[in-house]
């Protein structure tokens, strides 16, 4: 599930970016899901690895908010079926 969730979301993300190979954003999502999530259950694990850093997560963290708040922000005006 969580795959196809970085899939989607980079697939969502890289419209605009067509000079980015297929599945960076997808790889850069599950990556920073893993991590972080391993952080907020306070699991030690995640400071072992040595990928990424804050700056560099925030910036793909930033697009993938703006995503799913415009997503939600479109939904919620569509009309009522």
């Amino acid at each position: 599930m969580l795959e196809q969730m970085a899939t989607i979301i980079g697939k969502a993300v890289n419209i605009g970016y067509p000079e980015l190979e297929p599945g960076i954003e997808s790889e850069a999502v599950a990556s920073i899901w893993h991590r972080y999530s391993g952080v907020a259950h306070g699991y030690a694990w995640p400071e072992q690895v040595d990928v990424g850093d804050f700056i560099t997560d925030f910036g793909m963290v930033v697009p993938v908010a703006h995503t799913a708040f415009d997503l939600a922000l479109k939904r919620s005006k569509a009309p009522e079926r």
